[in-house]
C-alpha cells in the first residue's frame, strides 16, 4: 500500500499496490478484503494498482505446468476486479513487462514470452471486460525502448531501476486522471 500526494494538485489518495513481489494473485485475491478496508478510510478516493502474471506464468522445469492454470487465473482476475468494485476501488492493471527467454530460466521454473503473452492478453481482455482500466506495459516500453535488455535486470525476468522508473512515469498520469474523476464525479 502506498500514499501518493500530489503537492501540486492538493490530490492525497490510498492507492493499494498488491503487486508486491513473490505474492501470487491467489495471494492477492484473498488478502483483498482485509487490505481494503485497512488501508482506505473514506477521505480517499480509492484506486487499486495491480502488475500480476509473472507468478503465475511460470513453468515447472520438471512437469512443464504453469504455476497457475490460464483458466483459473481469468476467473481469479475476474474476483479481484469485482472485489475492486465491491470495495469501492477504481482497478487499474499493468500489463506484463517484457522477457528474456534464454536468461529467464532458473532451476526449479522458467518463463516464456509466449506465456507472458498469454497472460497479458488474459489480463488485457478481463480488464477491458469489466471497464477496468489496463495499460500494456510492453508496448509502452517498446516504444521507449526498442531494446528491451535496457530496462531488463540480469535475470532476464525483472525490470531494473529504468524500468521502474518508466512504469512510475507511465502509471502516474493515469492514476492522476482516475484521481481527478473520481474527486468530480
Amino acid at each position: 500500500m502506498s500514499f501518493l500526494t500530489d503537492p501540486n494538485r492538493g490530490l492525497n489518495t490510498a492507492v493499494i499496490n498488491l503487486a508486491a513481489p513473490l505474492r501470487s494473485l491467489i495471494d492477492i485475491e484473498q488478502d483483498f478484503p482485509s487490505n481494503a478496508e485497512k488501508y482506505a478510510g473514506p477521505e480517499h478516493e480509492r484506486i487499486s494498482v495491480f502488475m500480476v502474471g509473472m507468478a503465475e506464468s511460470q513453468k515447472s522445469n520438471t512437469t512443464g505446468e504453469y504455476a497457475l492454470e490460464p483458466e483459473a487465473f481469468q476467473s481469479s482476475l475476474k474476483r479481484v476486479s469485482h472485489m475492486s468494485h465491491e470495495f469501492g476501488y477504481q482497478p487499474i492493471f499493468l500489463g506484463m513487462t517484457p522477457i528474456n527467454d534464454e536468461r529467464a530460466r532458473f532451476r526449479h521454473i522458467h518463463f516464456e514470452t509466449q506465456a507472458r503473452t498469454h497472460y497479458d492478453a488474459i489480463i488485457r481482455d478481463t480488464a477491458e471486460e469489466a471497464g477496468d482500466t489496463y495499460i500494456d506495459i510492453a508496448k509502452e516500453f517498446s516504444e521507449r525502448f526498442p531494446d528491451p535488455e535496457k530496462i531488463l535486470d540480469r535475470d532476464g525476468l525483472h525490470v531494473n531501476a529504468l524500468g521502474h522508473a518508466a512504469i512510475h512515469e507511465i502509471l502516474l498520469p493515469v492514476v492522476l486522471e482516475a484521481l481527478h474523476q473520481q474527486r468530480h464525479s
